[in-house]
């Protein structure tokens, strides 16, 4: 029902203006569908999504501008318009249009190895979290400056390697964590003499 002329609720979202603000964590269908003409996602929409797999995927359509961090967190795969123009899906990875930030990861979608776009220089906060399925090496671009918070967290069958780039000089305590006891990564971690 409508709260206001700019607060309201459709197919199980809550909306203020052209933004999806909250998904109710009771509620949560398995596929949510942010309404056409909807222009961001904001950062609370992922604290909502419970992380059980309830809520397995979220579909964009070409309206959607903005995505905060960790907005998509909890979700198993994300769906994009073919007509979105500010956002690109390339192996089951979300990224900017110009491919300077990684935002989300698809878990249902990816196992393996896993090479990030070129160019990429941020990854958000939580991008890769949950996916259980990354068992083999994982390549990170050469640009990358920023790693975010729990950025690989709870991928539990990483055992490949990582090269961290001279680009990168800050690396959060928490980027593997897990919550199921050691740590998300057990591979072969290569550092350089500037982090």
């Amino acid at each position: 029902g409508i709260y206001s002329n700019d607060y309201y609720e459709q197919n199980n979202c809550i909306y203020v203006d052209k933004w999806l603000l909250n998904i109710p964590f009771s509620i949560t269908p398995q596929k949510i569908v942010v309404l056409d003409g909807t222009v961001g996602i904001c950062d609370t929409v992922g604290e909502s999504i419970p992380e059980d797999g309830s809520a397995k995927f979220i579909s964009i359509p070409a309206s959607l501008k903005y995505i905060g961090s960790n907005s998509l967190n909890g979700f198993s795969g994300v769906y994009l318009s073919d007509d979105n123009e500010y956002f690109e899906m390339k192996d089951g990875i979300l990224y900017t249009e110009d491919f300077s930030r990684l935002l989300f990861a698809s878990p249902a979608f990816l196992t393996g190895d896993v090479v990030i776009a070129d160019g990429v220089k941020y990854i958000d906060y939580n991008a890769f979290s949950g996916c259980e399925n990354l068992y083999g090496s994982l390549k990170l671009p050469d640009k990358l400056t920023h790693l975010g918070e729990q950025a690989f967290r709870d991928c539990l069958s990483m055992s490949g390697s990582i090269e961290i780039p001279k680009s990168l000089t800050t690396i959060s305590p928490h980027t593997f964590f897990t919550y199921y006891g050691n740590g998300a990564f057990t591979g072969n971690l290569k550092l350089h003499d500037g982090i």
